[in-house]
């Protein structure tokens, strides 16, 4: 696999690990209505996001660093596409809090391994111009998953809208394998 490639396909996996970490943002009012949901419930929400990929990022990187990487990278990608995808078809507060942690929890693998992945093929020129065009998946994703999370559920809903999100991952799991 091609440098270019590798840093390319690195770049829209990140840059989708963003779209399904902000898409939930956009979707705050019709959870809240929907579930029944409290002010302090929604921010929880996003705590556990943070709170998962939080205590998940250290042991995802010893494990990207004792088993294979990409492996890591696929694995990140397959658990959040799948309880991003759980997540449209939650029926309470409980099991959409389990669902965001293990969407943060496979952030937090794929973001270590994917770093080490770019230091491999950018060992020393470029490297930063990499790191650089791994990173803008950050902020292009996360404004991309509020508009894209605002836009599927003002026509579809809430539920479609994250099943919706969900869907590339596996494709982009796939592409990584």
């Amino acid at each position: 696999m091609s440098s270019s490639y590798a840093l390319a396909l690195l770049a829209v996996t990140n840059l989708l690990s963003y779209v399904v970490r902000s898409v939930v943002f956009a979707l705050f009012e019709p959870l809240k209505h929907d579930l029944r949901l409290a002010d302090a419930q929604l921010g929880w929400l996003a705590s556990a996001y943070v709170l998962a990929f939080s205590l998940a990022a250290l042991p995802a990187g010893v494990l990207g660093d004792l088993r294979s990487r990409r492996g890591v990278v696929v694995g990140g990608v397959l658990l959040w596409s799948l309880f991003t995808l759980a997540s449209g078809f939650v029926t309470g507060f409980g099991w959409l809090v389990v669902c965001r942690a293990l969407v943060g929890a496979g952030a937090a693998a794929f973001g270590a391994a994917a770093q080490s992945l770019v230091a491999d093929y950018y060992p020393t020129r470029g490297r930063a111009v990499a790191m650089g065009i791994l990173a803008a998946g950050i902020t292009l994703g996360g404004v991309l998953g509020i508009w894209l999370g605002g836009r599927l559920d003002a026509g579809y809903g809430w539920r479609l809208a994250l099943v919706a999100v969900s869907l590339p991952g596996f494709a982009i799991a796939a592409l990584c394998a």
